[in-house]
């Protein structure tokens, strides 16, 4: 029986849930946590298609055709030096390293990261979105204060969101930049950093957000209806979200997305809007999904555990 590893870090609940999940099936699963200062031992020969190996948190050595499936959840990287530039160098090598052996196996991933990294494009997905057929709102990115001027005249009602995935990061802290409604009297000059993009949206009168999860060719969706005019559910205290059921021809169009990407797995969020028309927003490669199984039921855990030990 091959072996599933979760290269992950410490503090990570979610890699938690999925241990958890492969144990209570007795599915083979080794995590490392690469935050830790006991990071593996590895071995390769490039030029031999087995004979390397990894070293589990026991100490045992796992050989690279016995890996059947990696999953890759938000891994983060020890300090190898105290000396800045001497820890850039080294933490390099050790990627380099680490992802050269795990290239040796004929894994499937969850996700691979040159994936991961492609589907974390906004623009990218809208524009995949829409080429398949799915309604996407009326986008712009741009930093230049004339184009945004034109397409606001165009356009009553509009909402700003980051381009990437909107955390800013503190010292020890984070803050979210929440999707906003752009107010009325929105002053171009004194809100755009010259040569820093802004992406506009349409705003889109709904009815509910849905969070779509894909694992492989399943798909789990969950509803949240909408409550007075928010924007951004995110920044409600008491969200409940429940069962839904998409119609068949969204839900293969979510798996094409995925499909069209090369994941194994995403998060996509969608809105129904009031005249019950269904809209991608954006997909997240690494999205949480943990509280939509709780809230609702839905197998997810069970089902990585089942796609990845197909392998």
């Amino acid at each position: 029986m091959g072996i599933t590893i979760l290269l992950t870090q410490s503090r990570d609940p979610t890699s938690d849930y999925i241990q958890t999940a492969f144990e209570n099936i007795h599915k083979p699963i080794s995590r490392i946590n690469l935050d830790e200062f006991n990071v593996p031992n590895l071995s390769i020969n490039p030029l031999q298609r087995d004979g390397g190996w990894i070293e589990d948190v026991n100490g045992i050595k796992l050989k690279v055709e016995d890996i059947t499936a990696i999953i890759l959840r938000r891994p983060a990287i020890p300090t190898f030096h105290k000396d800045e530039t001497k820890n850039r160098f080294l933490r390099r090598e050790f990627l380099f390293g680490l992802r050269a052996f795990l290239e040796t196996t004929s894994a499937i991933w969850m996700n691979h990261p040159d994936s991961n990294s492609i589907a974390s494009s906004k623009p990218r997905n809208l524009k995949i979105a829409s080429e398949i057929g799915l309604k996407v709102p009326q986008t712009l990115i741009s930093s230049d204060p004339v184009e945004i001027s034109t397409w606001l005249k165009k356009h009553d009602d509009c909402i700003i969101k980051a381009i990437s995935y909107g955390l800013m990061e503190k010292k020890n802290s984070a803050e979210m930049a929440f999707t906003q409604r752009l107010p009325i009297n929105f002053n171009i000059k004194e809100n755009i950093l010259p040569g820093v993009p802004i992406l506009l949206q349409e705003e889109i009168e709904k009815q509910a957000d849905i969070r779509v999860t894909l694992v492989g060719n399943n798909v789990f969706s969950a509803i949240l209806p909408q409550e007075g005019n928010e924007i951004d559910w995110r920044k409600r205290n008491n969200a409940k979200w429940n069962l839904f059921k998409l119609p068949k021809l969204i839900e293969q169009k979510c798996v094409r997305i995925c499909r069209k990407l090369q994941l194994e797995f995403a998060a996509i969020d969608l809105v129904k809007s009031t005249s019950d028309e269904y809209l991608f927003l954006e997909l997240n490669p690494n999205g949480q999904w943990v509280w939509i199984e709780e809230e609702t039921k839905l197998p997810i855990s069970n089902s990585i555990v089942e796609h990845l030990s197909r392998g």
